[in-house]
């Protein structure tokens, strides 16, 4: 699957995979991995499967994906990867932590449920057009209502209409970042899922 990715396997032993992937590449190669990780315990095992008592599998991989500059430090990277791993498996089971590092040293993160994976890629798609000021105008108002989910929500639409002034297919794409599932429930988080696309974009 690395392979497949482009990529270059550094360890794989037990449950524990370390690779060096390409920026584009690294999600998708990821969802795979854990995904042929949880089919082949599920058809090897499947009396566990069956009698997991909160009827999800008992199997899952939690992990971290580190987007960091070349330049730095392969310790440094390496020690962030460890520490979001562990972000990932405190959270709960079958996530990933995804972070982007630059050679200024700023950061940003957020945690993806395997679950909804495929809603981060339809948000990734619909938020092309959003420019990075939008991002940073949105954190500073949501965070003086981060408890009120119907103000964040208002707050989060009134943007988008006035920053894709040129977007194709504007009022279709507003629409589904803020029914996303990603955010529905708690747009607090969209500001640091926007500065991931945004950097996967560039």
């Amino acid at each position: 699957i690395v392979e497949e990715n482009y990529g270059a396997l550094i360890y794989s032993g037990g449950d524990d995979v370390l690779a060096l992937v390409p920026v584009e590449e690294a999600l998708d190669c990821a969802y795979k991995i854990q995904n042929e990780f949880k089919t082949k315990l599920k058809n090897e095992f499947p009396d566990i499967d069956r009698e997991s008592p909160d009827r999800e599998s008992p199997f899952s991989m939690s992990g971290a994906i580190i987007y960091a500059h070349h330049k730095l430090p392969l310790s440094f990277i390496l020690e962030e990867a460890r520490k979001c791993e562990e972000k990932a498996k405190d959270e709960g089971k079958d996530r990933v932590c995804l972070k982007y590092i630059k050679r200024s040293l700023s950061s940003a993160e957020f945690m993806l449920n395997w679950n909804k994976f495929k809603d981060f890629k339809n948000l990734k798609q619909s938020a092309i057009d959003i420019p990075n000021t939008f991002i940073y105008q949105l954190n500073q108002l949501l965070s003086e209502f981060d408890n009120d989910l119907k103000i964040s929500k208002k707050i989060t639409k009134y943007l988008l209409q006035r920053k894709l002034t040129n977007t194709k297919d504007k009022k279709t794409k507003i629409e589904t970042i803020i029914h996303n599932e990603l955010v529905s429930k708690n747009f607090t988080k969209l500001p640091e899922i926007l500065k991931i696309i945004k950097f996967l974009e560039a």
